[in-house]
């Protein structure tokens, strides 16, 4: 999927507002709740072997979350070329997950509170509204990353796949969240010890072996940048 990101046509397919639904984005109530699905050795799925999730949100109607250690090619100087803060980037978009890859959504590291974000923990805020970020500075000292998709589980898919193995829970990290080299956070994190699995639901609907976390929309999803063109 990653070698199919292309530049945008057009600009006029970036739209400056990130409209996301607040009843999907709750922030997580704590730091300690903030978490990572990290994909198990034996996960075969090519859309999550290897991954590392950020778990953004886990409940009754689904979850959903972004990968964040997989880099794209594509530079967002590049795809953001008339935008006058994310044009001087040097980094690259992130693949977020395989549900609505067309979209964008973005992670801000910033202990500043910011208008149109929203925490999610420790420091990492979920960036509502590009023209936000207008007010942090100087766009190559902000720490910040740009997902194209994310990953989404129906209700009872995640917790099925937990009972059965298929990822293993580890606390979140904004330093990981944010690394510069992401592609070293899966090898990093399978070296420690686990989280146990506390909290399943023994009436999830098994999935099939290592197809962990398939392309299912969490409903009620309508938010981030559209980018039609991003294919």
């Amino acid at each position: 999927m990653l070698n199919r990101l292309r530049r945008p046509h057009s600009q006029a397919a970036l739209p400056t507002l990130l409209l996301l639904a607040s009843c999907v984005l709750a922030p997580l109530a704590a730091a300690a709740e903030a978490r990572f699905l990290v994909a198990a050795r034996g996960l075969q799925d090519p859309n999550f072997a290897e991954t590392v999730v950020l778990l953004v949100e886990q409940g009754n109607e689904g979850s959903w979350g972004l990968v964040i250690n997989r880099p794209t090619t594509v530079k967002l100087s590049s795809l953001f070329a008339k935008d006058p803060f994310l044009r001087r980037r040097r980094d690259t978009l992130l693949y977020g997950g395989p549900v609505e890859p067309a979209r964008l959504l973005i992670l801000l590291q910033s202990a500043v509170e910011l208008p149109d974000s929203r925490p999610l923990f420790e420091d990492v805020r979920l960036v509502l509204n590009l023209e936000s970020l207008q007010a942090l500075g100087d766009p190559e000292k902000v720490v910040l990353r740009v997902f194209a998709g994310y990953a989404g589980w129906a209700p009872g898919q995640l917790e099925a796949e937990l009972v059965r193995g298929d990822w293993l829970i580890q606390p979140a990290e904004a330093a990981l969240v944010f690394s510069e080299n992401p592609k070293a956070v899966w090898q990093l994190l399978q070296a420690r010890q686990p989280l146990p699995v506390t909290e399943t639901s023994p009436s999830a609907p098994a999935s099939p072996p290592h197809q962990a976390g398939r392309a299912v929309a969490v409903r009620g999803y309508r938010g981030g940048t559209a980018l039609a063109s991003l294919r």
